[in-house]
């Protein structure tokens, strides 16, 4: 950034809508926006399928980020923008200040040839970026230890949605909901709520969950549309989320994030990336992972406790239309840009 734009805060960034960054808002001063990684995949896929999309959308982004960076002052974007990263790691002439959104990284790489070239890549997708994001601050030092980057190249930036709002006034039904199919252990779910008198709900695919670990108290509706996943939760007197422990990038964020913003009573048994959005007993509740006794127990508690799950909720909705709303979001990649 120029020392001129430095002193007038006012940064040109080359901006790319990342993935999970859905809804229409206006963004900051000085935001330039050229592509959408999610709309651009989600159209690819219906002509040449996955994952050839996914490589056509980074090879489109990639020559768009090539012609515009030298009139801007900071790049960001999300997953898809690895690929420039790459570039400005090897060939750093014109490289550009860059915070790079939402990647997916996973740790699940056999020892050899596999795992050697990936840490190679991760490493340069480091050295071409000068922020990372990571969705719960745990994952920084997963990150870090796994591909031996240095921790400061990542800054948390919390998952965040308006997508919700139209959903605020849906009455509540007698049913407990579940939503999801990464990393999910089902197996912990269906010994916790399997012997309880209520109805439970969960949107999964069809044949994501072993029949062995569907009791007759649950119905599996498969996928569905947005709206209606949507409304699903909403509905609900609780949702809960049981999710596979020890995982790099910890899963069902965007989940729980989405029932926060709508003001439900959440349960998770991942006690390390879910204390980045849940106060334990204040805007949600946190159990052991693979302890379907306390899941159990404390899906009992707010059945049985309507005020508590109510007053919870509420605290929820505050909390999170404070923290993980779309203008917070964008005010914190502004503030990142500024700091460049």
């Amino acid at each position: 950034m120029t020392a001129k734009n430095k002193k007038e805060g006012a940064p040109k960034v080359l901006f790319s809508k990342p993935m999970t960054f859905r809804g229409d808002i206006e963004l900051p001063p000085g935001f330039n926006q050229i592509f959408d990684e999610s709309r651009t995949t989600f159209e690819l896929s219906k002509k040449v399928g996955y994952p050839m999309c996914d490589y056509i959308t980074q090879a489109k982004l990639f020559f768009k980020l090539l012609i515009n960076r030298h009139k801007h002052d900071v790049i960001i974007t999300g997953r898809f923008g690895d690929f420039f990263t790459i570039l400005q790691a090897i060939l750093p002439f014109g490289r550009k200040p860059y915070l790079l959104l939402e990647p997916e990284w996973m740790s699940n790489h056999s020892p050899g040839l596999k795992k050697n070239i990936s840490l190679i890549l991760h490493k340069l997708i480091a050295r071409g970026a000068d922020k990372i994001q990571v969705i719960c601050e745990a994952e920084a030092d997963n990150y870090s230890q796994y591909y031996e980057i240095d921790r400061d190249k990542f800054v948390w930036i919390p998952y965040s949605t308006n997508e919700t709002e139209q959903f605020m006034d849906v009455e509540e039904k007698d049913y407990i909901f579940c939503g999801g199919r990464n990393q999910r252990d089902w197996k912990t779910f269906y010994n916790a709520v399997k012997d309880l008198d209520v109805n439970v709900r969960i949107v999964a695919p069809h044949g994501s969950i072993d029949e062995k670990y569907i009791s007759e108290n649950m119905t599996l509706l498969g996928r569905l549309p947005r709206d209606e996943y949507f409304r699903e939760m909403a509905s609900a007197k609780l949702v809960v989320l049981s999710l596979e422990p020890n995982i790099m990038r910890y899963p069902g964020v965007i989940t729980y994030v989405y029932a926060m913003r709508m003001g439900k009573c959440a349960i998770v048994n991942e006690p390390i990336g879910a204390r980045s959005y849940i106060k334990d007993g204040e805007t949600g509740f946190i159990v052991d992972s693979n302890d379907s006794q306390a899941l159990q127990n404390k899906i009992e508690q707010l059945l049985d406790d309507h005020n508590l799950r109510s007053q919870v909720g509420k605290n929820a909705l505050s909390y999170a239309d404070k923290h993980f709303s779309l203008e917070s979001y964008l005010k914190q990649l502004s503030e990142i840009a500024h700091s460049f």
